[in-house]
């Protein structure tokens, strides 16, 4: 039996959802995540340790340019080694490679 991939649209911080825990326990290898509005300070270094073990697990990350420059945390994301940025247009195209889309918020 295979397991549908699925993407996870996260807008909140770190912190900020009564589902946090349900988000982070039901990540699987094959899944992926886009980080959108608050959800981008999920890749400041002290939250994304919460993400790292998704990530080593194959969990592809990927967050919203505009949203990292709106909230100025360009200079406080260390490394874009272990996610993707994207546009609008990108984020669209995820929605359409992944067979289930659920929002956390």
């Amino acid at each position: 039996m295979s397991t549908k991939s699925t993407l996870h649209i996260v807008n909140h911080q770190p912190g900020n959802c009564s589902e946090e825990t349900s988000f982070l326990d039901g990540l699987t290898s094959g899944d992926g995540i886009i980080l959108t509005e608050n959800g981008v300070y999920w890749l400041t270094a002290k939250n994304f340790a919460d993400l790292q073990p998704a990530v080593n697990n194959g969990v592809k990350v990927h967050a919203l340019t505009s949203d990292i420059q709106a909230r100025g945390l360009e200079h406080l994301i260390k490394t874009d080694e272990f996610f993707t940025q994207c546009d609008y247009v990108e984020f669209v195209e995820l929605t359409t490679q992944y067979e289930n889309v659920v929002s956390w918020s």
